[in-house]
C-alpha cells in the first residue's frame, strides 16, 4: 500500500499543474482505481465536513451549517465531488449573487465549498480545489444602497431568513421612557443598563460585582474584563479596546443594587425550598 501511495503521489506531482495535467490525473486516477474511484457526493462530504468541525469554534460550525443547509447542498448535493469544475463553482456564483452581497457568497458559501474539497486535494484523491486557485473568480460589483436615517427605519432579509434592520436611527427620551415603562420587570436593569451606557448585552450577562466601583457620590464605573458568547459560555473579551471603564450614573448604580437584592433574596428563597 505505501508502494502504491508513494507510485500515486509521484504521478500526482508529474501532471497535477494545468488544465491538461488535471485532467491527466482523473484519467489516470479511472484507470487505476476504476469508474467509481471517488463516488462520495457533495452531500456525504458535507456531512462529514460538518462532523469533523462540530467540536470547534461554535460561529464557524453555524456559518457553515447554514450555508450548506441554505446553498451549497440545494445546488450540489447529488453531484459527485469528482464531477464537481470551476464552471459550475462559477455558476453558483452567478446564481447566488441575484440575491445575497457578493462578499457573503465569496466569504462565507465559496469559502466553506472550499473547506469540504481540501481534505480531498490533500489526500490525492483530487488534482486540484475547484473553489480555489486561479484564475478568479468573477463576482458582479458591490452596490451600496442608501441607508433611510431621516426618522424611518428599512429592514432587509439575512441569508438564513432573518429579518434585519438596516439603517435607523437612535431612540428618543420619550421612546426610552417608554420602552423602560412597558419592559419586564426581569429585563428592566438589563434595558435600563444598556441605554445608559452603550454596553453589549453580552458584556452585561457577563457583569460580576467584583468589577464594579460605587462612589460616595452615588455614581461609579464597570470595568467590562468579560462576554457572555452565543453559546451563553462566559469568556474574555475579545480586543483590548473591549476592556474598557464604563462611567455608571447614580440611576444605573441604584437599578443594580436593587437587581442585587433581588438575586440575594431568590438565592435565599431557594435554599429554604
Amino acid at each position: 500500500m505505501d508502494g502504491q501511495r508513494s507510485c500515486f503521489s509521484a504521478h500526482v506531482e508529474t501532471v497535477r499543474s494545468g488544465k491538461r495535467g488535471a485532467r491527466r490525473h482523473l484519467e489516470w486516477c479511472r484507470k487505476e482505481y476504476g469508474g467509481d474511484w471517488a463516488t462520495e457526493t457533495f452531500a456525504q462530504s458535507a456531512a462529514a465536513h460538518l462532523r469533523f468541525i462540530e467540536d470547534g469554534t461554535f460561529g464557524t460550525y453555524r456559518v457553515r451549517e447554514q450555508a450548506i443547509r441554505l446553498h451549497l447542498e440545494p445546488h450540489f448535493g447529488r453531484k459527485r465531488i469528482a464531477e464537481i469544475k470551476r464552471a459550475d463553482v462559477q455558476d453558483f456564483i452567478r446564481t447566488k449573487t441575484t440575491t445575497l452581497s457578493a462578499g457573503y457568497v465569496r466569504l462565507n458559501l465559496v469559502a466553506t465549498l472550499r473547506a469540504i474539497l481540501q481534505p480531498y486535494v490533500a489526500n490525492d484523491r483530487l488534482p486540484r480545489n475547484a473553489a480555489s486557485g486561479s484564475p478568479s473568480f468573477q463576482y458582479p460589483p458591490s452596490s451600496k444602497a442608501r441607508k433611510k436615517l431621516n426618522g424611518s427605519i428599512t429592514t432587509k432579509e439575512s441569508a438564513d431568513g432573518r429579518t434585519l434592520i438596516d439603517g435607523g436611527r437612535a431612540l428618543t427620551r420619550s421612546e426610552v421612557a417608554l420602552l423602560l415603562t412597558h419592559s419586564s420587570p426581569q429585563y428592566w436593569t438589563v434595558l435600563l443598563t444598556m441605554v445608559y451606557t452603550g454596553m453589549r448585552l453580552g458584556e452585561i450577562l457577563a457583569m460580576q460585582w467584583e468589577y464594579l466601583t460605587e462612589g460616595d457620590d452615588g455614581v461609579g464605573s464597570y470595568a467590562v474584563e468579560y462576554n457572555v458568547d452565543k453559546r451563553g459560555q462566559l469568556c474574555d473579551v475579545k480586543t483590548k479596546s473591549s476592556r474598557a471603564e464604563i462611567a455608571l450614573s447614580s440611576v444605573v448604580v441604584e437599578a443594580l443594587r436593587e437587581q442585587r437584592a433581588k438575586v440575594a433574596a431568590a438565592k435565599l428563597m431557594a435554599d429554604n425550598d
